[in-house]
């Protein structure tokens, strides 16, 4: 019974004084461009992309030679630093993404 109505007092709290996560915003923004990008990725695929590190996948989202199974493969295997440099230029990297 507590517990309930600790629940309902916290459900009618304003928004900015709920309990969050510490990237809640963060998440929901970055699930927000990936849904956006890829609309046919599930959404065990788009949370196994929010677990690349975050300017990885900012450049692999800024790409446009980038599709959805490219994505999940560097969500696998990583990116090397000179695949990352090159994808932040807007170059095209062998061996990488089909490419």
């Amino acid at each position: 019974m507590l517990a309930r109505l600790r629940e309902e007092a916290a459900s009618k709290l304003p928004p900015f004084l709920r309990s969050q996560t510490k990237y809640s915003y963060y998440f929901a923004w970055m699930a927000g461009r990936i849904a956006s990008r890829f609309p046919e990725l599930d959404e065990a695929s788009a949370d196994k992309l929010l677990l690349m590190d975050s300017g990885q996948l900012d450049v692999l989202l800024e790409n446009a030679n980038v599709d959805a199974a490219a994505l999940l493969e560097a969500a696998d295997k990583g990116l090397t630093w000179d695949a990352y440099h090159r994808l932040a230029t807007h170059q095209a990297v062998p061996g990488l993404l089909g490419q």
